[in-house]
């Protein structure tokens, strides 16, 4: 079982840093601190309780058939409370609450004698992949290699890395298409992400039901506001507005989010809720699935839910786990795109899971980018309001991989899966054992280069990024909103 992590922001030394940017840049601290949008005082709880693997009180059914069943029918005996239901690639799947955590294990063996049933299990949850980031160095780039304006630029020390703004160069007409974030939510009110968020659907409300008031939302709602800042931030390095003088700059600033909720704002979400994430996402036209998520235990409907995004194009990317072992759920499946994290010198990150699965590493510490708007328990704790921060964790690491397609898709839309992650995969810039960084760690300009001329890459220019050429300033106009 994967061991969870606790996060939160690293808001003192931010702050300092934040206000330390803006001065140097010649900018009002109120380009850091947009004015609030009727601010909400959410319980956003930043430091994670441990939770136990799977949600208490509720079991996932398979049935036989797509006959309906109601839950009465299947479990006569008194206490079960509810019941969901998810198709999926041609399975139908229910899932039971119970208002008891000590009925579960009667009840399914009770349900496993039912000539409608296939399988039971429990139903796992899985978590955010972010940790509390280190008090940051503050890195500035000298005038003539800092080509963005936005205001947080200088602590995005990731971008140059990994060829960013310098690949926008290779987008001269890029297409519009859809990211999916399956995540916290997004706060779809912030000003470096206007216009940037296509709300889908919440399936992991916030009022807990259940024993010990865990469990599994009642119903699905269309609000997928970010109660936690988890998916504000994973929105923000992929879709952040750039070269808007505010805050940071997204790597791929001309895509859309598509907003699905499936964890709440502790933190956590059901292996059924993240499933109805996934099947959703892909309903919805969705060519890239970001998850940053993941656990130990395994889940069917996961499963199959990711084949079926899969059935329809859309590529996985999921964030390999926090706890310096194998690659975690849903990471591990066939065809998903694995990440893990590397710090600023391309070394493993001392948190990334690292194994043979790996496909790619990404930067994945002191990653700056967006976080909500309103007010979270830690910001209030804190004394401080801020629009943005730092995190850590193979959950940053895994949207610069979903940007990095995402600009691929947004010059050639008729890229397959396989293909992307071909040229993701072969223009990683080798950083160590395969074994542990797998191809190595992306490289953006280098997979564009390579997809325009349709040659193979260029080697990666040496770190840190050389000033961008005219062409490439040209390019960032046309991507500038």
């Amino acid at each position: 079982m994967q061991k969870q992590k606790k996060f939160h922001f690293s808001l003192l030394s931010t702050s300092l840093l934040l206000f330390t940017a803006c001065q140097s840049a010649g900018l009002p601290l109120s380009t850091l601190q947009p004015k609030q949008v009727a601010p909400a005082r959410v319980q956003a709880k930043w430091v994670l309780k441990q939770q136990s693997a799977f949600v208490p009180g509720e079991v996932v059914v398979q049935y036989r058939s797509l006959k309906p069943v109601s839950a009465h029918q299947l479990y006569p005996m008194p206490g079960i409370a509810r019941n969901q239901e998810l198709i999926v690639q041609g399975q139908r799947f229910g899932l039971l609450h119970f208002n008891s955590a000590s009925q579960t294990e009667a009840a399914m063996a009770e349900l496993r004698q039912s000539p409608e049933v296939a399988s039971v299990a429990l139903n796992p949850r899985y978590t955010a992949l972010a940790l509390p980031s280190r008090p940051q160095t503050l890195q500035r780039f000298s005038a003539t290699t800092q080509p963005l304006n936005d205001a947080l630029y200088p602590l995005q020390w990731a971008l140059p890395k990994i060829g960013v703004p310098q690949a926008w160069q290779f987008v001269k007409n890029p297409q519009e298409l859809i990211v999916a974030v399956v995540d916290s939510g997004v706060d779809y009110n912030h000003p470096d992400l206007k216009g940037q968020i296509i709300n889908g659907k919440d399936f992991m409300a916030e009022e807990a039901t259940g024993p010990n008031g865990e469990g599994s939302p009642d119903v699905v709602d269309d609000d997928p506001r970010d109660q936690l800042g988890h998916g504000t931030h994973v929105a923000g390095i992929i879709a952040a507005l750039a070269d808007n003088q505010m805050g940071v700059s997204g790597i791929a600033p001309m895509v859309k989010v598509l907003n699905i909720k499936a964890l709440n704002q502790e933190g956590w979400g059901s292996a059924f809720a993240i499933a109805q994430g996934i099947t959703s996402a892909a309903d919805q036209g969705a060519r890239i699935i970001n998850l940053s998520l993941g656990g130990g235990e395994p889940s069917k409907p996961i499963e199959l839910a990711v084949k079926y995004a899969q059935s329809k194009g859309a590529l996985i990317v999921a964030a390999a786990g926090n706890s310096f072992t194998h690659t975690g759920f849903p990471a591990n499946l066939p065809g998903v795109l694995a990440v893990g994290a590397t710090d600023s010198e391309d070394w493993l990150a001392d948190f990334t899971n690292h194994d043979k699965r790996i496909d790619v590493m990404a930067p994945g510490v002191d990653i700056m980018s967006t976080t909500p708007t309103f007010l979270t328990n830690a910001m209030m704790q804190n004394k401080i309001d801020l629009f943005y921060s730092s995190m850590s964790g193979t959950s940053m690491a895994c949207p610069m991989v979903s940007a990095q397609a995402a600009l691929l898709l947004s010059v050639n839309p008729s890229l397959n899966a396989d293909q992307l992650k071909d040229l993701i995969r072969r223009t990683a810039r080798p950083v160590g054992d395969n074994r542990l960084f797998g191809a190595g760690r992306i490289q953006i300009e280098a997979s564009l280069q390579a997809l325009v001329n349709s040659a193979p890459p260029v080697a990666p220019p040496a770190d840190p990024a050389a000033p961008p050429t005219p062409a490439a300033v040209s390019a960032q106009r046309v991507i500038r909103r």
